[in-house]
């Protein structure tokens, strides 16, 4: 997950280290006029997501061992 452009490389840390799921509050980031950009991996390719529409918060989980990513 990435402040911007990933080529930028400002990769943001989760607000938490609760094991299971990791919680990233990006309205802030939004608010200064930027956005967010999600890195998705398949296999050995990777695409990058760029999140237009404002979102408050990402949340990371791995639940029944497939990745998952919810951003509200």
């Amino acid at each position: 997950m990435f402040d911007g452009d990933p080529a930028e490389q400002v990769f943001l840390a989760p607000d938490d280290d609760r094991q299971g799921a990791d919680t990233y509050t990006v309205k802030p980031i939004y608010a200064q006029g930027r956005t967010v950009t999600i890195r998705c991996h398949y296999g050995k390719a990777s695409v990058d997501v760029k999140l237009v529409q404002p979102v408050a918060v990402c949340r990371y989980s791995e639940a029944g061992g497939r990745p998952q990513m919810v951003c509200k």
